[in-house]
């Protein structure tokens, strides 16, 4: 068994603090209004939040384009805000993770500011240029940018800047040892706060060949799986940095840093979180999250297009991936997906509640440490009229179901959701079959039982539709099966199963069995205890 930390039996919450909780009337939220939800968040019993960017920002890409590292946004409040709402955060023993990009700043960062002056100029090497005098640059995607150019020409250094998103995020120079050094202070400055690790935000790409070899499409086509981000993955300084970063830094904190590493495939995956490396502590991958879209568009998901062989064999091959050392996270949702029952369940009225909890079940009951996206044990679903792509998960938190829903008593920053009179906090908490109170259960029974952090893994043959494995250690052996479908489907009992079957988790009210067969209802969730 790998060693038990705090960081993998955390139950982790996200939260997009833009639309969380209005503290102070102006439509956006706030850090104040989430210090008002303190008891919410307490009652969850969840172990730790993890906030968004919350940084000084022009908000060009949803806070990824941080302009200043060490001030919080003027929206979200200020430092003496972070300072309270942290400790209000420990006195309820819940712990802080900050979200951070540090591939890349802001272009009205007073870096890039004065590095586009001159080439004379100190900051210039802070990041990557091409110039002019050696011609077209190389061929680079932006992922962000139409028609995908990563690079974006500055007149008064008459050089190109590299981005792998948008223009308006320059890619930080981590050859220079100036901004490692940066970086650092960064670091250690959150850490001195109190604040208990960092999400590492595209923290696979910080490592470039600063020679910049040509690269075609061809290529990354047949030598990357047709992905320009498994090419920038591969820089040739990555783990250097990242153990640098390490030693000089996090060795003095009782802090987890989780990376997320986009293009890392999972034979890869143990580079990054094997203890002796001294890199990062948890892995995030982004294999799988382009299942379910509707010609690779976040709107307009239609309920289980996706492949379950294929969601099946993503996640258990992952699971197997930290099997002995390592550690990573999983998740169905977040800020920049569809919301996870309208993308991995079913949002109907008929069966939005039995979906949430089966998805909520499966995030709990996975060998990982699971990210739940704020909204999510409510059941929130896509917003039909969402005004761009990924704004389906950025609409309000509904806390009540009177007008604004008591997100704020101005006009949100963005449109409520119409259903939040019924899908909200308040009518959640009055409803002892809510999403909400089962979410809250089964959080109380994952804090109990830790063979469903560390005990082993185990996949079962069964149909497409239904997803089935034990989680099992010398304490407890636990059958987890889940009916990812709207249909019904029967699962063969013996030898697993013997009668009466005790039964820890189920997210109907009762079971039905048939001779020998366990008729799963659609999208049922059960937990049967074998031991």
């Amino acid at each position: 068994m790998t060693p038990e930390k705090w960081w993998k039996e955390a139950i982790v919450y996200q939260i997009y603090a833009r639309s969380f909780k209005d503290g102070n009337g102006d439509g956006i939220g706030d850090l104040n209004g989430i210090l008002t939800k303190i008891d919410y968040l307490s009652w969850l019993r969840i172990d730790a939040i993890c906030l968004n960017p919350i940084f000084d920002s022009p908000n060009e890409n949803n806070g990824y384009d941080t302009s200043d590292y060490y001030t919080i946004h003027t929206e979200y409040g200020k430092q003496e805000d972070f300072d309270d709402l942290l400790k209000a955060l420990h006195e309820q023993g819940v712990k802080l993770i900050l979200d951070i990009v540090v591939n890349h700043t802001s272009n009205e960062h007073y870096w890039f500011q004065e590095a586009k002056k001159s080439r004379e100029n100190i900051y210039y090497r802070y990041y990557l240029w091409w110039p002019e005098e050696d011609g077209e640059p190389p061929e680079r995607e932006s992922f962000f940018d139409n028609p995908g150019k990563g690079w974006t020409y500055n007149l008064q250094t008459n050089s190109w800047y590299l981005h792998y998103f948008s223009p308006a995020q320059p890619d930080l120079n981590w050859e220079n040892p100036a901004v490692r050094k940066e970086i650092h202070n960064i670091f250690r400055f959150w850490l001195q706060k109190g604040v208990d690790g960092f999400r590492l935000h595209d923290i696979s790409f910080i490592s470039k060949d600063i020679h910049f070899p040509k690269i075609t499409k061809k290529i990354i086509e047949h030598k990357y799986q047709g992905e320009w981000s498994h090419y920038y993955a591969q820089g040739p300084r990555l783990h250097e940095f990242l153990n640098e970063m390490r030693v000089e830094v996090f060795d003095h904190f009782d802090a987890v840093i989780i990376g997320e590493a986009p293009g890392i495939l999972a034979e890869n995956a143990l580079s990054f979180v094997d203890p002796q490396r001294a890199e990062l502590d948890v892995f995030t991958h982004f294999e799988g999250i382009g299942m379910g879209y509707v010609s690779g568009e976040f709107r307009n998901v239609i309920p289980h297009t996706y492949d379950m062989r294929i969601f099946k064999n993503i996640f258990s091959r992952w699971n197997d991936v930290f099997l002995n050392i390592g550690w990573g996270t999983i998740y169905l949702g977040n800020h920049d997906q569809p919301r996870m029952v309208s993308r991995w369940g079913n949002e109907s009225p008929e069966y939005r509640k039995s979906s949430a909890k089966l998805l909520l079940t499966f995030l709990l009951t996975m060998r990982a440490t699971p990210f739940i996206y704020n909204g999510d044990e409510l059941g929130m679903t896509n917003i039909s009229a969402a005004p761009g792509a990924g704004d389906d998960s950025r609409t309000p938190f509904p806390w009540t179901g009177d007008d604004g829903c008591g997100f704020s008593s101005a006009e949100p920053w963005i449109s409520m959701d119409p259903n939040c009179v019924f899908i909200n906090q308040e009518a959640s908490m009055r409803d002892p079959d809510s999403i909400l109170h089962y979410f809250k259960k089964f959080v109380l029974f994952r804090h109990s039982c830790k063979t469903l952090v560390y005990g082993n893994f185990i996949q079962l043959n069964t149909e497409d539709a239904l997803y089935g494995f034990i989680r099992s250690d010398e304490k407890a052996r636990l059958l987890i099966l889940l009916n990812f479908s709207d249909q019904r489907v029967s699962y063969i009992m013996q030898p697993l199963l013997v009668n009466p079957i005790k039964v820890l988790i189920n997210n109907y009210s009762d079971v039905r069995i048939n001779e020998k067969n366990l008729e799963m209802l659609p999208y049922q969730a059960l937990i049967v205890d074998l031991s």
